[in-house]
């Protein structure tokens, strides 16, 4: 298959799945394309698993979410709280409210094939930043050696109970994968595996 691209020079693509083409016009005028496409057999269709995990959140049921969805190689665990879903409860201490949502998380993530040391990015949602502090020992024993990009929002939460949240997402993969660098040093960091 061929496209047009730049100066309507000739773009081969080869064979695999033409998915789709996006053409967009620009505020000068100009026309912008570009095209989304699996390099694979065209007889052979690429098979992607994709399963939904639920953790019993009567919230997911009520607003029709699961607690996390494997993609693939990817786990995308949705924002999570402190909520303890053997007891139906939730504690009023944000540091034992990080730890169990890091429980849930860990629950999660072992259902979907893979645990912290495969979490990339991590997103914690407070609605009080000065909660945040008292939290960092129970996440640096969790993500001190994984190291996965991070961002803390300030932001509310469904219930007023709830003060931390925390979505994270994965990528499956071997354990022969190279370690993380230090880019500061170029050293080396350990895998973690749980």
């Amino acid at each position: 298959m061929e496209l047009l691209g730049e100066d309507d020079e000739g773009v081969q693509l080869g064979e695999g799945e033409f998915r789709a083409v996006h053409i967009s016009r620009g505020i000068s005028g100009g026309v912008f394309a570009y095209w989304t496409y699996l390099p694979c057999s065209p007889t052979v269709p690429a098979m992607t698993e994709r399963r939904a995990i639920l953790s019993g959140s009567l919230f997911e049921e009520r607003i029709g979410y699961a607690r996390a969805v494997v993609d693939g190689d990817w786990v995308h665990v949705s924002g999570t709280t402190g909520y303890d879903y053997a007891t139906m409860t939730i504690s009023d201490d944000v540091v034992e409210q990080a730890e169990q949502c890091l429980r849930n998380i860990g629950a999660a993530l072992a259902e979907a094939g893979c645990g912290f040391a495969d979490v990339v990015r991590v997103r914690y949602l407070l609605p009080d930043r000065d909660d945040f502090e008292p939290c960092w020992p129970v996440l640096r024993r969790r993500f001190g050696e994984v190291r996965p990009a991070a961002t803390m929002m300030v932001c509310g939460l469904a219930d007023p109970r709830m003060r931390i949240e925390i979505e994270v997402y994965a990528r499956r993969g071997d354990a022969s994968a190279p370690n993380s660098v230090d880019a500061r040093a170029g050293a080396r960091l350990p895998a973690a595996r749980d």
